[in-house]
């Protein structure tokens, strides 16, 4: 056998022996690791969902605690069935101050650095204070309460947004499909789009998002704002040297923002979806939006009028060459993982139901 064959041979057999070894593992966690937590009929379970006591709304397994579903533990061992990085964690140790009248002494939960570390945990979660939390106050639906339907219409649903919606549209559409499944939206009914590639900054005068809301408003009334914004604004200017919270591109950019959330506070709008992009890829861009989010999401808590605000980062982290096509721009599956995320905070919130 000649040298170039026997090394094949070696890789083919050490590609096998890993193979075998995967597998082994996977057939063991599969009959081993029997107590799982069982799913709601939405095929997620419940574990780190918001909740409070008075409800019932944590599945079975789990019980209401520190304000999030959980199950008491005494060991790692009692939360391996809930997820894999899940630990006991002790409820007057290191939750100390929120869990109030706790009946429990320790209870499963996932610690985290950071939000990539809740991504495979579930969507909707992010890292608060050292453990994966679902983002924002409790819903009626996270409470166990009923959403009013048929309030809002779909031509009473407005788009807003730069190219991460306008490209091609995709994440409207799976939305409106999401919506249309879950009776919230008549068939051939649509929600009105005014999301632009260009036309779509919440600083740059004549480009303004707050001028396509405006012709929105102008031509009937708007009752639900679903948008996003502030990326073009980073693609086109930048701060010198380095991006801080007070340099006058981030300073116009919230300025723009409360300007237009005003304006639809004024009008009688009802409720704002406010979703913000993934990480992107290039390093600069990237650390302008880590310090414009937490300015944008502030003034979307801030509000004059209801705005609920969805951060796409957890969903995406460690799918980025599947999700999307540039830093801006979402593949068919990214969009609906986006509007997949987006439907779940409307249900939970009750918007357009």
């Amino acid at each position: 056998m000649t040298p170039k064959n026997s090394a094949a041979l070696l890789n083919r057999v050490a590609l096998l022996t890993r193979w075998l070894s995967t597998l082994g593992v996977v057939l063991w966690m599969s009959c081993c690791n029997g107590s799982t937590i069982e799913t709601s009929t939405d095929g997620e379970t419940h574990f780190l969902r918001i909740c409070t006591p008075e409800s019932d709304s944590c599945g079975p397994g789990l019980s209401c605690t520190c304000g999030v579903c959980s199950a008491p533990c005494t060991a790692a061992r009692d939360c391996s069935g809930m997820h894999s990085q899940a630990e006991c964690v002790s409820t007057v140790e290191r939750l100390s101050g929120s869990c109030g009248d706790t009946q429990a002494e320790s209870i499963c939960d996932v610690p985290c650095t950071t939000d990539r570390d809740c991504g495979p945990v579930a969507s909707g979660l992010q890292c608060s204070s050292g453990f994966c939390r679902a983002t924002g106050d409790p819903g009626p639906s996270d409470l166990g309460g009923v959403c009013a339907e048929g309030q809002v219409s779909g031509d009473e649903v407005v788009w807003l947004g730069d190219v991460f919606v306008a490209q091609d549209g995709a994440i409207i559409t799976e939305l409106e499909a999401l919506a249309r499944d879950a009776g919230a939206l008549a068939p051939g009914e649509t929600y009105r789009n005014y999301t632009s590639s260009t036309q779509n900054s919440l600083s740059m005068s004549g480009l303004l998002l707050s001028e396509r809301y405006s012709a929105a408003h102008s031509e009937a009334p708007v009752k639900v704002v679903i948008m996003n914004g502030g990326g073009s604004d980073l693609l086109v200017r930048s701060c010198d040297p380095s991006p801080t919270a007070d340099c006058p591109l981030m300073v116009e950019v919230v300025t723009g923002a409360n300007q237009v959330l005003s304006r639809m506070a004024a009008d009688g709008v009802g409720d704002v979806v406010w979703f913000y992009y993934p990480d992107p890829m290039d390093a600069l861009l990237l650390a302008e939006l880590d310090v414009l989010r937490p300015l944008l999401e502030q003034a979307c808590a801030n509000a004059p009028l209801p705005c609920h605000w969805v951060d796409l980062r957890a969903s995406f982290a460690g799918h980025y060459a599947e999700y999307m096509r540039s830093d801006f721009v979402p593949t068919a599956e990214g969009a609906k993982v986006a509007a997949a995320v987006l439907w779940s905070a409307m249900q939970r919130d009750c918007i357009a139901q």
